[in-house]
């Protein structure tokens, strides 16, 4: 190709996907769910994500559902991770059903409950971005 007094100029537009991700660390929060029929309900904030790392069904000795783990004497009924994982995980919320055969505590009669041992991590976002490149010599190309 020759090349004229005239300068040409072009344009040429990239498209660049960045994958951003806003969470560094997330700890893990361990929490009790009173069950309510058999059912609890776990919600992350919007665009957050449930990551499972443990489940455990429970009953407390006498009384209500504990509203925290320090409270009250409990026994450990069945671990139900992986029911638990498999409802929820990679979700923003999810209810799950617990079934009620375990006859491991014999002598406590308060409430049942699911502890779990989870995160609501972010969600990954995809921004994308362009950029203009103005040359009037294809050879420059080659650095970019």
């Amino acid at each position: 190709m020759t090349r004229t007094n005239m300068r040409t100029v072009t344009a040429v537009w990239v498209l660049v996907t960045i994958q951003l991700c806003t969470a560094c660390v997330t700890v893990y929060d361990i929490e009790p769910f009173c069950l309510e029929n058999g059912d609890f309900s776990m919600k992350c904030p919007e665009n957050h994500k449930l990551i499972i790392k443990e489940a455990l069904h429970k009953v407390v000795k006498t009384g209500p559902c504990p509203t925290d783990l320090s409270s009250g004497d409990t026994c450990t009924l069945s671990d139900v991770t992986e029911d638990v994982t498999k409802t929820c995980q990679s979700k923003d919320s999810c209810t799950v059903s617990v079934s009620d055969s375990s006859t491991a505590c014999s002598g406590y009669t308060g409430n049942k409950f699911v502890t779990v041992t989870y995160k609501c991590e972010p969600g990954r976002q995809s921004g994308h971005f362009s950029c203009m490149l103005f040359t009037d010599d294809w050879d420059d190309i080659n650095t970019f």
